[in-house]
């Protein structure tokens, strides 16, 4: 889902207004992704993600990387829970996002894991479930997630009380 560096830096440096280039390669990515490769579906959300070529849609984002998701590829998966989670490029709807963490985290991505354990710790889109939370965000800081890493010591404290 990541584009061009060079891309996302003209974006920027050109005052988020498509370059030339830019555009260039929102074309190709477009025309490459409607004829079915997976990579430019990807590249695609990317850049409708970020405004890259065309301007910034997180519906249509939602919906490239959707389609990548519905391959089985993790991270995608991953972002499509994100989206749900956060209600950005599609309607917040936790249970909509605990679907997409699990399938995610079944495949091993590790942020998917995390997230999981913040849904059962919070009760997002579930009953709050503390076991789960701990197995969750145990599981992402044993596969290296930096934020479960980060907040695990604290998690398994306030279980102690």
């Amino acid at each position: 889902m990541t584009p061009n560096k060079d891309d996302m830096l003209n974006a920027v440096l050109n005052g988020g207004k498509p370059t030339a280039e830019a555009k260039k390669t929102f074309d190709e990515t477009k025309k490459a992704a409607e004829a079915g490769d997976i990579s430019a579906m990807n590249k695609l959300g990317g850049l409708y993600m970020m405004g890259i070529g065309t301007a910034t849609n997180y519906k249509e984002a939602m919906r490239w990387i959707t389609k990548v998701a519905e391959t089985g590829d993790a991270e995608a998966m991953d972002t499509v829970g994100i989206g749900f989670m956060s209600g950005i490029g599609a309607p917040k709807n936790y249970k909509k996002a605990i679907e997409w963490f699990s399938k995610a985290a079944d495949k091993g991505n590790a942020h998917a894991m995390y997230s999981l354990g913040v849904c059962y710790h919070d009760g997002l889109g579930c009953d709050k479930d503390m076991d789960k939370a701990l197995f969750w965000i145990k599981t992402a800081a044993d596969a290296g997630e930096a934020h479960a890493k980060a907040i695990l010591p604290k998690l398994i404290e306030s279980l102690k009380k």
